[in-house]
């Protein structure tokens, strides 16, 4: 891990914990699960069908059980949307089971924040999208530089993602990429808004 520089920054997707995001503030990140690994984890496979929800398998058992093929195709959106929650849930379970085995002493994707350089923003931008704010905090500890280009795809196997994964976690270079992310967990005080 490297030491903290000046100038660190966050890209903050807007959520329902942004009153905390707020110049002056210092927060704790490495305590509780961040909002990345939350909607991992508690995310529920239902669709709505009459006013309810109902278990995604079921709703698509019921449709072919009566050869509603145009019931069936207005669930494939649902269904694009569940498999990659699925698949990026069994990426990050991958990942953490290698950084628990073999990187230890790395901070978890689990309860991390993720900060990138100045420089690094608009790389970030893109990639996040819309809804956000972005901060530059000042921390008081020391960092993980990896590179998101080294995260391996959801869509791989389980194999390959623990082989990948090893990749992630060892990487250390100072070369300055713009996809770096930088994993961080401790304290931090919110130094500025970023338009």
């Amino acid at each position: 891990m490297e030491e903290s520089k000046k100038k660190l920054y966050h890209i903050h997707k807007l959520n329902n914990n942004d009153e905390i995001w707020k110049v002056g503030n210092e927060l704790e990140f490495g305590k509780e699960k961040n909002n990345f690994t939350k909607t991992a984890f508690e995310f529920e496979y239902k669709i709505m069908l009459e006013n309810a929800y109902y278990p995604y398998l079921n709703v698509y058992d019921y449709y072919g059980s009566r050869q509603a093929i145009s019931d069936l195709l207005n669930l494939l959106p649902a269904s694009k949307s569940f498999i990659n929650e699925y698949q990026i849930l069994v990426r990050e379970l991958g990942m953490e089971e290698i950084r628990k085995e073999e990187f230890s002493l790395l901070p978890s994707r689990r309860n991390c924040i993720w900060l990138c350089r100045e420089n690094q923003i608009d790389f970030w931008k893109k990639f996040l999208g819309d809804d956000i704010e972005i901060y530059e905090l000042e921390i008081f500890n020391s960092v993980f530089k990896t590179r998101n280009a080294l995260i391996p795809l959801p869509s791989d196997s389980y194999k390959q993602i623990l082989k990948k994964s090893k990749q992630y976690w060892s990487y250390n270079s100072t070369v300055e990429n713009e996809d770096d992310e930088y994993l961080y967990t401790g304290k931090l005080k919110i130094v500025g808004k970023v338009n």
